[in-house]
Protein backbone atom coordinates (compact mmCIF):
# COMPACT_ATOMS: atom_id res chain seq x y z
CA UNK A 1 0.00 0.00 0.00
CA UNK A 2 0.96 3.91 -0.35
CA UNK A 3 -0.18 6.35 0.85
CA UNK A 4 -0.42 10.28 -0.49
CA UNK A 5 0.07 13.53 1.58
CA UNK A 6 -1.64 16.08 -0.25
CA UNK A 7 -1.81 19.99 0.71
CA UNK A 8 -5.00 21.85 -1.64
CA UNK A 9 -3.71 25.08 -2.96
CA UNK A 10 -0.20 24.69 -1.20
CA UNK A 11 1.25 28.27 -2.28
CA UNK A 12 -1.93 29.48 -0.57
CA UNK A 13 -1.73 27.66 2.35
CA UNK A 14 1.75 28.68 2.90
CA UNK A 15 0.56 32.31 3.07
CA UNK A 16 -2.45 32.09 5.40
CA UNK A 17 -0.72 29.26 7.78
CA UNK A 18 1.11 32.66 9.26
CA UNK A 19 -1.66 35.08 9.36
CA UNK A 20 -4.16 35.33 12.62
CA UNK A 21 -6.79 33.02 12.91
CA UNK A 22 -9.53 35.42 11.97
CA UNK A 23 -7.91 35.91 9.15
CA UNK A 24 -7.29 32.55 7.54
CA UNK A 25 -11.11 32.13 7.91
CA UNK A 26 -11.78 34.94 5.72
CA UNK A 27 -11.75 35.34 1.78
CA UNK A 28 -8.45 34.98 0.26
CA UNK A 29 -7.18 34.44 -3.44
CA UNK A 30 -3.70 34.30 -4.77
CA UNK A 31 -2.78 35.84 -7.89
CA UNK A 32 -0.97 33.72 -10.98
CA UNK A 33 2.27 35.77 -11.07
CA UNK A 34 4.83 35.30 -9.33
CA UNK A 35 6.80 37.84 -6.62
CA UNK A 36 5.66 41.77 -6.42
CA UNK A 37 3.14 43.41 -8.13
CA UNK A 38 2.31 46.90 -8.34
CA UNK A 39 -0.74 48.02 -7.27
CA UNK A 40 -1.95 48.65 -11.07
CA UNK A 41 -1.05 45.16 -12.15
CA UNK A 42 -2.15 43.36 -9.10
CA UNK A 43 -5.98 44.67 -10.24
CA UNK A 44 -5.24 42.92 -13.57
CA UNK A 45 -3.99 39.78 -12.74
CA UNK A 46 -5.71 36.65 -12.96
CA UNK A 47 -6.81 35.02 -9.68
CA UNK A 48 -5.63 31.35 -9.70
CA UNK A 49 -5.84 29.80 -6.07
CA UNK A 50 -8.97 30.33 -3.68
CA UNK A 51 -9.49 29.14 -0.45
CA UNK A 52 -13.12 27.86 0.72
CA UNK A 53 -14.24 30.76 2.67
CA UNK A 54 -13.30 32.50 -1.25
CA UNK A 55 -14.94 29.46 -3.18
CA UNK A 56 -18.72 30.10 -0.95
CA UNK A 57 -18.73 33.97 -1.70
CA UNK A 58 -18.47 33.31 -5.65
CA UNK A 59 -14.96 34.53 -6.88
CA UNK A 60 -14.26 31.97 -9.49
CA UNK A 61 -10.40 31.05 -10.88
CA UNK A 62 -9.67 33.26 -14.06
CA UNK A 63 -11.61 36.26 -12.45
CA UNK A 64 -8.70 39.43 -12.39
CA UNK A 65 -8.47 40.54 -8.51
CA UNK A 66 -10.69 43.77 -9.44
CA UNK A 67 -13.54 41.43 -10.67
CA UNK A 68 -12.91 39.07 -7.41
CA UNK A 69 -12.99 42.63 -5.29
CA UNK A 70 -16.27 43.66 -7.24
CA UNK A 71 -17.59 39.98 -6.02
CA UNK A 72 -16.65 39.67 -2.52
CA UNK A 73 -15.21 43.61 -0.85
CA UNK A 74 -13.65 41.81 2.03
CA UNK A 75 -11.18 39.75 -0.31
CA UNK A 76 -7.34 39.29 0.67
CA UNK A 77 -5.64 38.93 -2.18
CA UNK A 78 -1.58 37.59 -2.00
CA UNK A 79 0.92 36.79 -4.55
CA UNK A 80 3.38 34.34 -4.06
CA UNK A 81 6.56 34.21 -1.90
CA UNK A 82 8.65 30.85 -2.83
CA UNK A 83 10.20 30.78 0.85
CA UNK A 84 7.01 30.35 2.60
CA UNK A 85 6.35 27.60 0.14
CA UNK A 86 9.30 25.57 0.34
CA UNK A 87 8.44 25.81 4.14
CA UNK A 88 5.24 24.20 3.75
CA UNK A 89 6.74 21.89 1.44
CA UNK A 90 9.46 21.12 4.36
CA UNK A 91 6.83 20.61 7.00
CA UNK A 92 4.52 18.25 4.37
CA UNK A 93 7.84 16.02 4.06
CA UNK A 94 8.46 15.74 8.38
CA UNK A 95 5.06 15.09 8.40
CA UNK A 96 5.45 12.55 6.54
CA UNK A 97 8.13 10.83 7.56
CA UNK A 98 6.36 9.83 10.74
CA UNK A 99 4.23 7.34 8.28
CA UNK A 100 7.75 6.13 6.74
CA UNK A 101 11.43 6.45 5.79
CA UNK A 102 10.94 5.98 2.11
CA UNK A 103 9.26 9.27 1.13
CA UNK A 104 9.06 10.56 -3.16
CA UNK A 105 8.35 14.50 -3.08
CA UNK A 106 6.49 14.07 -6.28
CA UNK A 107 5.64 17.66 -7.02
CA UNK A 108 4.84 20.66 -4.67
CA UNK A 109 2.01 20.13 -1.98
CA UNK A 110 2.26 16.33 -2.35
CA UNK A 111 4.25 13.66 -0.81
CA UNK A 112 3.92 9.44 -1.29
CA UNK A 113 5.29 7.56 1.65
CA UNK A 114 5.68 3.59 0.95
CA UNK A 115 3.65 1.94 3.60
CA UNK A 116 5.04 -1.63 3.07
CA UNK A 117 6.06 -3.12 6.23
CA UNK A 118 5.12 -0.10 8.55
CA UNK A 119 4.59 -0.98 12.22
CA UNK A 120 1.16 1.85 11.71
CA UNK A 121 -0.52 -0.01 9.53
CA UNK A 122 -1.42 -2.10 12.76
CA UNK A 123 -3.67 0.86 13.66
CA UNK A 124 -5.64 0.88 10.40
CA UNK A 125 -5.37 3.49 7.37
CA UNK A 126 -8.38 5.51 8.81
CA UNK A 127 -6.34 5.78 11.81
CA UNK A 128 -2.94 6.88 9.94
CA UNK A 129 -4.49 9.23 8.29
CA UNK A 130 -6.58 10.82 11.07
CA UNK A 131 -3.23 10.98 12.91
CA UNK A 132 -1.57 12.67 10.15
CA UNK A 133 -3.90 15.05 9.19
CA UNK A 134 -4.28 16.24 12.89
CA UNK A 135 -0.54 16.69 12.71
CA UNK A 136 -0.79 18.81 9.70
CA UNK A 137 -3.50 20.79 11.78
CA UNK A 138 -0.98 21.84 14.41
CA UNK A 139 1.70 23.71 11.58
CA UNK A 140 -1.61 25.01 10.64
CA UNK A 141 -1.83 23.56 7.28
CA UNK A 142 -4.93 21.45 6.03
CA UNK A 143 -4.21 18.30 4.22
CA UNK A 144 -6.47 15.35 2.46
CA UNK A 145 -4.92 11.80 2.99
CA UNK A 146 -5.11 8.67 0.47
CA UNK A 147 -4.54 4.93 0.16
CA UNK A 148 -4.34 2.89 -2.27
CA UNK A 149 -2.24 -0.14 -4.21
CA UNK A 150 0.14 1.71 -6.20
CA UNK A 151 1.58 5.62 -6.20
CA UNK A 152 -0.48 6.93 -9.26
CA UNK A 153 -3.88 5.56 -7.07
CA UNK A 154 -2.80 7.11 -4.45
CA UNK A 155 -2.10 10.16 -5.52
CA UNK A 156 -5.24 10.38 -7.71
CA UNK A 157 -7.52 9.26 -4.26
CA UNK A 158 -5.66 12.03 -2.30
CA UNK A 159 -6.58 15.06 -4.95
CA UNK A 160 -10.41 14.05 -4.28
CA UNK A 161 -10.24 12.99 -0.46
CA UNK A 162 -12.85 14.25 1.91
CA UNK A 163 -10.21 14.34 3.94
CA UNK A 164 -9.64 10.58 3.90
CA UNK A 165 -9.89 8.09 1.33
CA UNK A 166 -8.46 4.42 1.38
CA UNK A 167 -8.90 2.36 -1.68
CA UNK A 168 -8.77 -1.31 -0.76
CA UNK A 169 -6.97 -3.85 -3.12
CA UNK A 170 -10.04 -4.81 -4.80
CA UNK A 171 -9.78 -3.74 -8.81
CA UNK A 172 -13.61 -3.69 -9.87
CA UNK A 173 -13.91 -1.14 -6.02
CA UNK A 174 -11.25 1.02 -7.82
CA UNK A 175 -12.52 0.98 -11.43
CA UNK A 176 -16.15 2.09 -9.40
CA UNK A 177 -14.20 5.28 -7.78
CA UNK A 178 -12.57 6.24 -10.52
CA UNK A 179 -14.67 6.33 -13.55
CA UNK A 180 -17.10 9.42 -12.34
CA UNK A 181 -13.76 11.50 -11.86
CA UNK A 182 -13.73 14.64 -14.00
CA UNK A 183 -10.31 14.29 -16.29
CA UNK A 184 -9.19 17.63 -14.83
CA UNK A 185 -7.66 15.76 -12.16
CA UNK A 186 -5.12 14.63 -14.25
CA UNK A 187 -3.93 17.86 -14.53
CA UNK A 188 -3.44 17.44 -18.36
CA UNK A 189 -1.87 19.74 -21.22
CA UNK A 190 -3.90 22.69 -21.89
CA UNK A 191 -4.51 21.27 -25.01
CA UNK A 192 -4.60 17.94 -24.58
CA UNK A 193 -8.00 18.80 -22.46
CA UNK A 194 -9.24 21.03 -25.17
CA UNK A 195 -9.41 18.01 -27.47
CA UNK A 196 -10.77 15.59 -25.09
CA UNK A 197 -13.36 17.85 -24.60
CA UNK A 198 -14.41 17.96 -28.65
CA UNK A 199 -14.29 14.34 -28.32
CA UNK A 200 -16.59 13.84 -25.42
CA UNK A 201 -14.28 12.74 -22.87
CA UNK A 202 -15.20 14.66 -19.57
CA UNK A 203 -14.62 11.90 -16.73
CA UNK A 204 -11.49 8.88 -16.09
CA UNK A 205 -13.94 5.73 -17.11
CA UNK A 206 -14.11 7.30 -20.56
CA UNK A 207 -10.74 8.19 -21.08
CA UNK A 208 -10.00 3.86 -19.99
CA UNK A 209 -12.38 3.40 -22.31
CA UNK A 210 -9.99 4.69 -25.40
CA UNK A 211 -8.03 2.31 -27.23
CA UNK A 212 -4.61 2.85 -26.35
CA UNK A 213 -3.34 2.00 -29.57
CA UNK A 214 -5.45 4.59 -31.14
CA UNK A 215 -4.44 7.35 -28.41
CA UNK A 216 -1.50 6.89 -29.04
CA UNK A 217 -1.19 7.64 -32.85
CA UNK A 218 -3.65 10.70 -32.36
CA UNK A 219 -2.29 12.46 -29.01
CA UNK A 220 1.34 10.62 -28.57
CA UNK A 221 2.96 8.34 -26.37
CA UNK A 222 2.68 10.63 -23.31
CA UNK A 223 -1.42 10.27 -23.43
CA UNK A 224 -0.93 6.15 -23.28
CA UNK A 225 0.85 7.13 -20.04
CA UNK A 226 -2.20 8.89 -18.58
CA UNK A 227 -4.13 6.31 -19.29
CA UNK A 228 -1.47 3.25 -17.80
CA UNK A 229 -1.76 5.24 -14.29
CA UNK A 230 -5.13 4.11 -13.78
CA UNK A 231 -4.40 0.77 -14.35
CA UNK A 232 -4.63 -1.63 -11.21
CA UNK A 233 -1.68 -3.53 -11.99
CA UNK A 234 0.86 -0.68 -12.64
CA UNK A 235 3.23 0.00 -9.71
CA UNK A 236 6.10 2.58 -10.70
CA UNK A 237 9.10 2.98 -8.21
CA UNK A 238 9.26 5.83 -5.67
CA UNK A 239 12.47 8.04 -6.03
CA UNK A 240 13.62 8.16 -2.91
CA UNK A 241 13.87 11.08 -0.70
CA UNK A 242 14.89 11.96 3.24
CA UNK A 243 12.87 14.18 5.20
CA UNK A 244 15.03 17.42 5.77
CA UNK A 245 16.09 17.81 9.68
CA UNK A 246 16.02 21.74 9.01
CA UNK A 247 13.07 23.20 11.10
CA UNK A 248 13.00 27.01 10.35
CA UNK A 249 10.47 29.91 9.51
CA UNK A 250 11.17 33.14 7.87
CA UNK A 251 9.29 36.09 6.52
CA UNK A 252 9.94 39.39 4.20
CA UNK A 253 7.41 42.26 6.28
CA UNK A 254 5.45 43.94 4.07
CA UNK A 255 6.09 47.13 5.62
CA UNK A 256 9.60 48.19 7.65
CA UNK A 257 9.51 47.77 10.95
CA UNK A 258 11.21 50.47 13.15
CA UNK A 259 9.17 49.23 16.75
CA UNK A 260 9.92 46.33 18.84
CA UNK A 261 5.72 44.85 18.84
CA UNK A 262 5.55 43.47 15.28
CA UNK A 263 8.75 41.71 15.56
CA UNK A 264 7.75 40.36 18.91
CA UNK A 265 3.77 39.18 17.57
CA UNK A 266 6.09 37.23 14.94
CA UNK A 267 8.68 35.79 16.40
CA UNK A 268 5.71 34.25 18.75
CA UNK A 269 3.92 33.27 15.76
CA UNK A 270 7.10 31.47 14.38
CA UNK A 271 7.54 29.72 17.76
CA UNK A 272 4.20 28.20 18.12
CA UNK A 273 4.51 26.96 14.34
CA UNK A 274 8.14 25.84 15.43
CA UNK A 275 7.17 24.04 18.36
CA UNK A 276 4.29 22.02 16.83
CA UNK A 277 6.35 20.95 14.28
CA UNK A 278 8.83 19.56 16.32
CA UNK A 279 6.28 17.93 18.83
CA UNK A 280 5.30 16.03 15.46
CA UNK A 281 8.58 14.51 15.39
CA UNK A 282 8.81 14.10 19.05
CA UNK A 283 11.98 16.59 19.92
CA UNK A 284 12.42 19.26 21.39
CA UNK A 285 14.41 22.92 21.09
CA UNK A 286 18.43 22.74 21.74
CA UNK A 287 19.18 25.80 20.18
CA UNK A 288 17.54 28.90 18.87
CA UNK A 289 19.05 30.74 15.62
CA UNK A 290 17.89 34.22 14.98
CA UNK A 291 17.87 36.27 11.92
CA UNK A 292 17.09 39.96 11.48
CA UNK A 293 17.57 41.27 8.08
CA UNK A 294 17.47 45.44 7.55
CA UNK A 295 17.07 48.19 5.27
CA UNK A 296 20.01 49.16 4.95
CA UNK A 297 21.20 45.43 3.72
CA UNK A 298 22.54 45.16 7.32
CA UNK A 299 21.80 41.50 9.25
CA UNK A 300 22.26 40.52 12.30
CA UNK A 301 22.39 36.89 13.51
CA UNK A 302 22.83 35.46 17.15
CA UNK A 303 23.02 32.05 18.30
CA UNK A 304 21.12 30.91 21.64
CA UNK A 305 21.58 27.80 23.69
CA UNK A 306 18.32 26.37 25.47
CA UNK A 307 19.89 25.20 29.25
CA UNK A 308 17.06 22.68 29.70
CA UNK A 309 16.06 21.89 26.04
CA UNK A 310 11.82 22.42 26.25
CA UNK A 311 9.40 22.96 23.29
CA UNK A 312 7.26 25.49 25.70
CA UNK A 313 6.59 28.79 24.08
CA UNK A 314 7.06 31.19 27.00
CA UNK A 315 10.23 29.81 28.13
CA UNK A 316 11.97 29.97 24.44
CA UNK A 317 10.04 33.45 23.87
CA UNK A 318 11.72 35.43 26.97
CA UNK A 319 15.18 34.24 25.26
CA UNK A 320 14.41 36.27 22.42
CA UNK A 321 12.53 39.10 24.12
CA UNK A 322 15.55 39.50 26.46
CA UNK A 323 18.12 39.76 23.94
CA UNK A 324 16.06 42.51 21.56
CA UNK A 325 15.00 44.73 24.23
CA UNK A 326 18.64 45.48 24.39
CA UNK A 327 19.49 45.23 20.55
CA UNK A 328 20.26 48.36 18.51
CA UNK A 329 19.33 48.07 14.92
CA UNK A 330 21.20 50.67 12.32
CA UNK A 331 17.65 50.79 10.33
CA UNK A 332 14.28 48.87 10.07
CA UNK A 333 13.59 45.21 9.99
CA UNK A 334 12.48 43.91 6.97
CA UNK A 335 12.91 40.31 7.03
CA UNK A 336 12.82 37.72 10.20
CA UNK A 337 14.02 34.32 10.28
CA UNK A 338 14.18 31.60 13.24
CA UNK A 339 15.21 28.54 13.13
CA UNK A 340 15.08 25.63 16.17
CA UNK A 341 17.97 23.10 16.18
CA UNK A 342 16.02 19.94 16.98
CA UNK A 343 16.90 17.43 19.72
CA UNK A 344 15.67 14.66 21.70
CA UNK A 345 14.35 15.61 25.17
CA UNK A 346 16.61 15.17 27.89
CA UNK A 347 16.27 12.34 30.76
CA UNK A 348 19.11 12.39 33.63
CA UNK A 349 19.32 11.30 37.00
CA UNK A 350 20.58 14.13 38.92
CA UNK A 351 22.45 12.80 41.71
CA UNK A 352 21.18 13.32 45.25
CA UNK A 353 24.45 14.72 46.48
CA UNK A 354 25.60 16.85 43.96
CA UNK A 355 23.76 20.71 43.99
CA UNK A 356 22.05 21.66 40.94
CA UNK A 357 19.78 24.13 39.32
CA UNK A 358 16.12 23.95 40.29
CA UNK A 359 15.05 25.60 36.81
CA UNK A 360 18.46 25.64 34.37
CA UNK A 361 16.07 28.36 31.74
CA UNK A 362 14.72 30.33 34.84
CA UNK A 363 18.89 30.59 35.94
CA UNK A 364 19.72 31.08 32.11
CA UNK A 365 17.19 33.70 31.79
CA UNK A 366 18.30 36.26 35.02
CA UNK A 367 21.92 35.57 33.83
CA UNK A 368 20.89 37.44 30.33
CA UNK A 369 19.16 39.91 32.31
CA UNK A 370 22.39 40.50 34.17
CA UNK A 371 24.03 40.62 30.83
CA UNK A 372 21.75 43.47 29.34
CA UNK A 373 22.05 45.16 32.55
CA UNK A 374 26.07 45.05 33.16
CA UNK A 375 27.56 43.89 29.45
CA UNK A 376 28.42 40.74 28.45
CA UNK A 377 31.91 40.90 29.70
CA UNK A 378 30.57 41.51 33.25
CA UNK A 379 28.99 38.00 33.89
CA UNK A 380 29.94 34.72 33.88
CA UNK A 381 32.15 32.34 36.24
CA UNK A 382 34.97 33.02 37.34
CA UNK A 383 38.10 30.63 36.21
CA UNK A 384 41.65 30.86 37.70
CA UNK A 385 44.27 31.98 34.69
CA UNK A 386 47.44 29.81 34.22
CA UNK A 387 50.02 32.74 36.06
CA UNK A 388 51.35 33.26 39.45
CA UNK A 389 49.95 36.85 39.39
CA UNK A 390 47.38 36.53 42.37
CA UNK A 391 43.62 37.40 41.47
CA UNK A 392 44.59 36.42 38.24
CA UNK A 393 41.00 35.40 36.92
CA UNK A 394 38.71 35.87 33.49
CA UNK A 395 34.89 34.69 33.57
CA UNK A 396 33.75 32.41 31.45
CA UNK A 397 29.92 31.49 29.93
CA UNK A 398 28.30 29.60 32.78
CA UNK A 399 27.38 25.82 31.95
CA UNK A 400 25.51 23.69 34.50
CA UNK A 401 27.74 20.96 35.60
CA UNK A 402 27.45 17.14 34.74
CA UNK A 403 25.86 15.88 37.63
CA UNK A 404 28.14 12.37 37.11
CA UNK A 405 31.02 14.17 37.04
CA UNK A 406 31.85 15.27 40.72
CA UNK A 407 33.98 18.30 41.80
CA UNK A 408 34.41 17.07 45.14
CA UNK A 409 38.44 17.64 46.03
CA UNK A 410 40.27 14.35 47.45
CA UNK A 411 43.10 15.96 48.95
CA UNK A 412 42.95 16.83 52.33
CA UNK A 413 43.46 20.69 53.63
CA UNK A 414 46.74 21.43 55.03
CA UNK A 415 48.61 24.96 56.67
CA UNK A 416 46.26 27.68 57.69
CA UNK A 417 43.26 29.16 55.67
CA UNK A 418 43.99 32.72 54.40
CA UNK A 419 40.59 34.19 54.92
CA UNK A 420 41.32 37.58 52.38
CA UNK A 421 40.21 41.44 53.15
CA UNK A 422 38.04 42.47 50.06
CA UNK A 423 39.51 45.18 49.06
CA UNK A 424 43.37 44.47 50.80
CA UNK A 425 43.44 46.84 53.91
CA UNK A 426 45.71 49.94 53.85
CA UNK A 427 48.30 50.39 56.55
CA UNK A 428 51.51 52.45 57.68
CA UNK A 429 54.40 50.03 57.85
CA UNK A 430 57.36 51.36 59.98
CA UNK A 431 60.51 49.47 58.50
CA UNK A 432 63.95 48.66 60.18
CA UNK A 433 66.61 47.15 58.09
CA UNK A 434 64.04 47.31 55.20
CA UNK A 435 62.42 44.42 57.76
CA UNK A 436 58.50 45.84 59.21
CA UNK A 437 58.66 45.90 62.51
CA UNK A 438 55.61 48.05 63.27
CA UNK A 439 52.05 48.39 61.69
CA UNK A 440 49.88 50.95 62.10
CA UNK A 441 46.24 49.67 62.50
CA UNK A 442 43.47 52.93 62.72
CA UNK A 443 46.26 55.34 63.90
CA UNK A 444 47.75 53.15 66.45
CA UNK A 445 50.92 51.86 66.11
CA UNK A 446 51.20 47.66 66.87
CA UNK A 447 54.77 46.02 67.31
CA UNK A 448 55.47 43.01 64.95
CA UNK A 449 56.52 40.06 67.29
CA UNK A 450 57.55 37.95 64.34
CA UNK A 451 58.22 37.95 60.24
CA UNK A 452 58.67 35.84 57.83
CA UNK A 453 59.75 37.05 54.53
CA UNK A 454 60.14 38.71 52.50
CA UNK A 455 58.69 36.26 49.14
CA UNK A 456 59.20 38.44 46.15
CA UNK A 457 56.68 37.76 42.84
CA UNK A 458 56.56 39.39 39.60
CA UNK A 459 55.59 39.03 36.11
CA UNK A 460 54.26 40.29 32.72
CA UNK A 461 57.36 42.45 32.36
CA UNK A 462 57.37 41.93 28.39
CA UNK A 463 53.76 43.85 28.56
CA UNK A 464 53.44 46.56 30.69
CA UNK A 465 51.91 47.30 32.79
CA UNK A 466 53.81 44.73 34.63
CA UNK A 467 53.14 43.38 38.19
CA UNK A 468 55.57 43.18 41.52
CA UNK A 469 54.52 42.44 45.01
CA UNK A 470 56.54 41.39 48.14
CA UNK A 471 55.35 39.51 50.65
CA UNK A 472 55.62 38.57 54.90
CA UNK A 473 53.60 36.39 56.93
CA UNK A 474 53.47 38.53 60.73
CA UNK A 475 52.54 37.76 64.00
CA UNK A 476 51.43 40.76 65.97
CA UNK A 477 51.85 41.27 69.63
CA UNK A 478 48.41 40.71 69.97
CA UNK A 479 48.94 36.94 68.73
CA UNK A 480 47.16 37.68 65.73
CA UNK A 481 48.52 36.29 62.43
CA UNK A 482 48.46 38.47 58.89
CA UNK A 483 49.73 38.40 55.59
CA UNK A 484 51.24 41.72 55.13
CA UNK A 485 51.97 43.36 51.14
CA UNK A 486 53.84 45.93 49.51
CA UNK A 487 52.93 46.70 45.72
CA UNK A 488 53.47 49.91 43.34
CA UNK A 489 50.37 51.37 45.61
CA UNK A 490 51.79 51.16 48.92
CA UNK A 491 51.74 49.06 52.15
CA UNK A 492 48.76 46.33 52.81
CA UNK A 493 47.19 43.67 54.73
CA UNK A 494 46.31 41.25 52.29
CA UNK A 495 44.14 38.98 54.93
CA UNK A 496 44.37 36.93 57.95
CA UNK A 497 45.36 33.19 58.99
CA UNK A 498 42.61 31.60 60.70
Amino acid sequence: MYAALYLPAMPLQAILRHLPDKQTSSPAVLLDAAGFLSEQDRGKSPIWLRNQASVEAGVEAGMTASQGLARCPQLGIYTREPEREAIADTILLQVAGNLSPQLEATSPGLVMADLEGSPHLRDGLEALGQATLQSLKTCSLTGQFGAAPTPDLAELVARVATPIQVLARNPSAIESFLRPLPTDILELPRDTSAILRLWGIHNLGQLMDLPREEVAERLGAEAVAWQTRLCTNHCRPLRWIEAPTTYAESAELEYEADTLEPILFLLRRFLDQLTARLETAYFVAGKLLLGLSFADQSKHERHFRVPEPTNDCEVLFRILFIHLETLRAPSPVIAVRLEAVPTKPGRCQRDLFTPGLRDPNRFAETLAQLEALLGSDRVGVPRLLSLHKPDAITLEAFHEPNPHQSTYSHLPPFGLSLRRFRPAQAVGVECLAGQPECVVLDGMSVWIEECHGPYRHSGQWWAPPGWARREWDIRLSDGSLYRLIKTQHGWALEGEYD
